[in-house]
């Protein structure tokens, strides 16, 4: 599965995809959503981040569910997720700016 975006020199963007995409993630891009950051995983998880901080995503594994619960409890916002074989991922999170969907 691939995700491409991009601007070409005219200001035009574009995308690209495979069509495998989470069903959420694909509504969205059929609609227009333009992502600063797509990240998806071998197990159907996937996470997408606008340019503003904004974040939207699923299929998550239960850990990672919690994890993130508890950055939100805590006012903290997710910047970056990165997947990897077995439920394994990284997350990158900051306490400002941004909000969940």
């Amino acid at each position: 599965t691939f995700f491409v975006s991009y601007t070409d020199n005219a200001g035009k963007s574009w995308r690209e995809w495979d069509g495998r995409l989470p069903r959420r993630l694909e509504e969205l891009l059929r609609s227009g959503e333009t992502f600063h950051k797509v990240s998806l995983g071998p197990n159907g998880e996937w996470f997408a981040a606008y340019q503003c901080g904004a974040t939207v995503g699923g299929g998550y594994a239960s850990d990672l569910q919690r994890s993130m619960s508890i950055r939100k409890r805590n006012g903290e916002f997710v910047r970056e997720l990165i997947f990897g074989e077995g439920d394994a991922w990284i997350m990158r999170y900051s306490s400002y700016g941004g909000e969940y969907e």
